[in-house]
């Protein structure tokens, strides 16, 4: 049996950005319906006859399962590649919302809104996340700058929600949504692996069943040649054997001409899974033959959003193979479970997800910190934009109002990307203390949206109240690595997705609850911006533990 190692090599660069334009659009879809649900919401109450905040829990549950099932959506992602998950994910997305459009009863949508749509929603965010960090290296900061802008972008659909409801119907919302998932449904087909790299081994055993060895590893030690592999050339392969020279040079390994194909093979084991329902899984689960082995989520630093230089200097990795030494490679049981195309739990799916979930994180006060800043943050996460228009209804033409949910989803934008720029050019930038202040101004910022309702000072505080907050979720990443190390990157990952699902379960119910107790429409507005303002505080007890670490 012959098992080379396969390695991604990112271009950063070429069909690199098509990856980027499909994950900003991935991003800004999943958000269209919870983001939309605003528009809808008063119309639930009257057919279901509930209050705001029980309606919202059909909401908070598409928003549970988005986030929460995230180290399963990894492990999927994982093993079958963008473009499968994202098919599925988009599928799963449209039957839920579909359903929805005939349903009147509470406890089914909260089947098919919140607990099928949101299963998808979540595939298709880790594929959102996920992609663009596996085709970007030293530019990773820009291109997920600009994908996780999309959060913000979907604002912009609201305006056309309301419109199909005012022209059709309000369940007619729920088609349309579907529909702008459907054309993702297409453009997935555009995802694909970046280059890949052979690793030509020098001894008879090529893999071995170890994890957590590096593709730097086995260089340094086994591998005679390296060969990329690629059927023609692009623009994005040529980007890639510029880094392949780079890495010749540094590790003194030669670099042979282009494979069109890699040089595994496997000598098929008979066993009961030749027939039936087993081959068409085979047929439906294995990837192209390039693209055997290429595992995202088994790169140390698929979550992180900042500057590799930074993480290189951390951690104190020579830049030219930098890549090589943050991928873990697959061992020869995960290889050959994707080759022989086995009916059985992969392995790829199992450690994806075993190292997406490791509690012993929570020994660490550092992360316990950042647990609680995480609940805080996607606790008030979607309030805002969910609240600005009805606190401001009663006080200005309802077009104006409406348009406040638009500058705040553009605030969003610009403060993602800007973030993204920032890290890239300035990749020496104090995470920490800018997370503290962005969290803390945001949040009053947010308490101060009722002190006054003209239009301009409206205008004002909704840009900065989607701005500030923004920055939260990539500046974490980097505070992650700065304070737990590169290796604790995907398990802090991983569970604070659980954190994050579980905020978005309760944020709006609470805010919705707070207002009707209170008889106002803004004391959950309040409510967020509190939050934020603790985000914060919590973060500043991070920052203080540094400080006594020395």
């Amino acid at each position: 049996m012959k098992l080379e190692n396969i390695v991604p090599i990112p271009p950063d660069g070429g069909w690199g950005w098509v990856i980027v334009v499909v994950c900003f659009y991935a991003n800004a879809v999943i958000d269209v319906p919870s983001i939309g649900f605003q528009v809808i919401l008063p119309h639930l109450m009257d057919t279901l006859e509930v209050t705001a905040s029980t309606a919202s829990v059909i909401f908070s549950t598409y928003t549970l399962l988005l986030y929460f099932m995230g180290p399963f959506a990894g492990g999927i992602c994982n093993r079958f590649g963008f473009k499968v998950t994202t098919v599925v994910g988009s599928l799963l997305m449209m039957i839920g919302l579909f359903v929805s459009f005939f349903m009147s009863d509470f406890v089914a949508f909260i089947i098919f809104f919140g607990i099928i749509s949101g299963f998808g929603s979540s595939l298709v965010f880790m594929v959102g996340n996920v992609a663009p960090g596996f085709w970007f290296e030293f530019k990773r900061a820009i291109a997920l700058g600009i994908a996780s802008s999309a959060t913000g972008f979907a604002v912009f659909s609201v305006i056309l929600t309301a419109h199909v409801k005012e022209s059709f119907g309000w369940k007619w919302c729920f088609i349309f949504w579907a529909a702008c998932v459907a054309l993702l449904c297409i453009l997935a087909f555009l995802l694909k692996t970046p280059p890949m790299v052979e690793l030509e081994a020098s001894k008879m055993t090529h893999l071995e069943n170890q994890k957590n060895v590096t593709a730097l590893d086995v260089t340094r030690t086994g591998t005679k040649s390296l060969r990329p592999i690629r059927k023609k050339r692009t623009s994005e392969g040529e980007m890639a054997d510029e880094k392949l020279q780079k890495i010749a040079d540094t590790c003194g390994i030669p670099l042979k001409g282009p494979l069109r194909a890699p040089s595994r093979y496997v000598e098929q084991e008979e066993d009961s899974t030749n027939a039936g329902c087993a081959r068409c899984w085979r047929c439906f689960t294995c990837q192209g033959s390039h693209e055997v082995g290429a595992r995202p989520l088994y790169k140390q630093d698929i979550f992180y959003h900042g500057s590799v230089h930074h993480i290189a200097k951390i951690e104190g990795m020579p830049k030219d193979t930098y890549g090589l030494s943050v991928y873990n490679l697959p061992t020869e049981t995960d290889v050959k479970q994707e080759m022989e195309c086995h009916c059985k739990v992969p392995e790829a799916i199992v450690r994806a997800i075993n190292e997406m979930v490791d509690f012993s994180l929570f020994k660490s006060a550092v992360f316990l910190f950042i647990v609680v800043a995480s609940l805080l943050t996607y606790t008030a996460i979607y309030i805002p934009f969910l609240l600005i228009k009805k606190v401001n209804l009663e006080k200005m033409e309802e077009s104006n109002a409406s348009m406040l949910t638009t500058i705040m989803g553009l605030g969003s934008t610009v403060g993602r990307s800007t973030i993204g720029f920032l890290l890239y050019f300035f990749p020496k930038i104090k995470a920490l203390q800018v997370l503290i202040v962005f969290s803390i101004l945001g949040g009053l910022v947010i308490c101060c949206v009722p002190l006054n309702y003209s239009f301009p000072y409206q205008i004002t505080v909704s840009f900065l109240g989607g701005a500030l907050p923004a920055v939260i979720t990539p500046l974490r990443s980097v505070v992650i690595i700065e304070m737990m190390g590169l290796k604790k990157l995907t398990s802090a990952s991983g569970i604070l997705f659980f954190v994050q699902g579980i905020g978005c379960f309760i944020g709006m119910p609470i805010a919705e609850l707070l207002n009707e107790r209170s008889g106002t429409k803004y004391v959950g507005l309040i409510f967020s911006g509190v939050c934020y303002v603790l985000v914060g505080f919590s973060f500043i007890g991070v920052a203080l533990i540094a400080i006594l670490k020395g």
